[in-house]
C-alpha cells in the first residue's frame, strides 16, 4: 500500500527513476514494475535483525537472491545496499563490497550525513567515516553515498578520486538539522552528484522540483552569492546528474538518440509560469510538482491529464487511511 502511494506521488510529480534501499524489496520492486517505473533498488544490510533477516548473512543471501530475481529486468536494476559505518560491521561492509564487485552491480550507503556520526567515526576509529570506508577498501566508482553533509577536504579528494557519485537530500537535511552539504565545494571537484528526495518519513513529500529549489538556494546562502548554483545547472542534477550516479547515465537522464524514453510534460498554463522568460528559471524557481501533465518511461505512458495509467490509485489511498487508524488507536493504548 506504501509503495502504490509512493509510486503514484513519483509519477504525478513527474519522477520517472528512483533509488530505493530499506526492507521488504520485492515488493516494492513488483510494486514498481507494475506501475511501470525506472529503479535502481536493494534491501538493506545492517548488523542487527530486520523483517526480512535476523542476522548479516541472511540479509545477504536475501540480496543474492532479489539481484538473481530482477538482474534482468527491463526497469528494475538491482543493487547492493549497506546502511551506514556506523551499523555495518567492518566484515559486513567488506562482503557487501565484494559481492557488489563480483555481481557487477552498485552499491549504496549513508554516508556523513550528521554531526553526531563524525564523532563518533573519529572517537571509534580516529578517521572520519569515508577515510574508514575507504581504508576498508570499500570505495569505487559503483558506490551510490547518501547525503555527504560533513567532509573534510581530505574526505572530498578521497571520493573524488575513488569516483563515488554523491545523492545530494538537502530537504531532508533541513528537516533533520543535519546540516547543509557542500554542494558548490563538491561540483567544482568534478564529483558525480545526482539529487533526491530521502523517505517520505525525513521529507513529507517526494519532490525533486523542491529539492532543486532548495539546493540551489541554500548554495546561494552558502557561499553569499545569487549566481551561485544556476537553474541550468540544478535541471541536470535531477535528470543526468542523478542517472549519473545511479550508474545509468548512457541510458537515461537526457533526451537523445540512443537513450530511453524516459521523459516527462510540464504544463505553462499556470499563473506562476507566466511570462516564462528563462525554462530552466521557471522549472526550478516557479515550477511545482503538481505541474506535471504526463510521465513517460520506456516510451510507455503512465500519467496523462490527472490519470495514471498503470494501477487504480483511488484504491490504495482508503486502505492506507484504514492503517494509519490501526496505528493511532494502538499507539493511544
Amino acid at each position: 500500500v506504501g509503495s502504490f502511494i509512493t509510486l503514484a506521488e513519483f509519477i504525478r510529480g513527474g519522477i520517472t527513476c528512483f533509488n530505493d534501499m530499506y526492507f521488504f524489496q520485492n515488493e516494492i520492486a513488483e510494486a514498481t514494475a507494475t506501475a511501470g517505473l525506472r529503479a535502481v533498488m536493494g534491501e538493506t544490510l545492517i548488523d542487527f535483525p530486520t523483517p526480512n533477516a535476523k542476522t548479516p548473512n541472511e540479509g545477504i543471501t536475501y540480496s543474492k537472491q532479489f539481484v538473481a530475481r530482477w538482474k534482468n529486468h527491463p526497469l528494475i536494476s538491482p543493487c547492493i545496499v549497506t546502511h551506514a559505518p556506523y551499523s555495518c560491521s567492518a566484515t559486513l561492509l567488506q562482503s557487501a563490497s565484494n559481492l557488489s564487485k563480483e555481481l557487477e552491480i552498485p552499491l549504496s550507503i549513508h554516508i556523513s550525513e550528521t554531526k553526531t556520526e563524525i564523532q563518533e567515526s573519529q572517537e571509534k576509529y580516529g578517521l572520519s567515516p569515508v577515510e574508514y570506508l575507504d581504508s576498508l577498501q570499500f570505495l569505487n566508482n559503483s558506490v551510490i553515498a547518501a547525503h555527504c553533509v560533513h567532509l573534510s577536504e581530505n574526505d572530498i579528494s578521497i571520493l573524488y578520486n575513488r569516483g563515488v557519485g554523491i545523492a545530494h537530500n538537502p530537504g531532508s537535511n533541513l528537516k533533520l538539522a543535519s546540516g547543509i552539504a557542500p554542494l558548490t565545494v563538491l561540483l567544482q571537484k568534478g564529483i558525480t552528484v545526482g539529487l533526491g528526495t530521502d523517505g517520505s518519513a525525513s521529507n513529507n513529500n517526494l519532490s525533486l522540483f523542491e529539492e532543486m529549489t532548495f539546493a540551489s538556494l541554500l548554495q546561494k546562502v552558502v557561499t553569499g552569492s545569487a549566481e551561485t548554483k544556476s537553474a541550468k545547472e540544478m535541471v541536470y542534477l535531477a535528470t543526468q546528474g542523478g542517472a549519473n550516479v545511479l550508474k545509468l547515465g548512457t541510458k537515461i537522464g537526457s533526451l537523445e538518440k540512443g537513450k530511453k524514453a524516459d521523459f516527462i510534460l510540464i504544463s505553462i498554463q499556470k499563473p506562476h509560469a507566466q511570462p516564462m522568460y528563462n525554462v530552466y528559471s521557471h522549472i526550478v524557481y516557479s515550477a511545482v510538482a503538481a505541474d506535471v501533465v504526463s510521465t513517460y518511461v520506456n516510451g510507455k505512458c503512465l500519467y496523462d491529464n490527472g490519470e495514471i495509467k498503470t494501477f487504480n490509485e483511488n484504491q490504495y489511498y482508503q486502505k492506507a487511511v484504514e492503517m494509519s487508524q490501526k496505528i493511532i488507536t494502538f499507539r493511544l493504548k
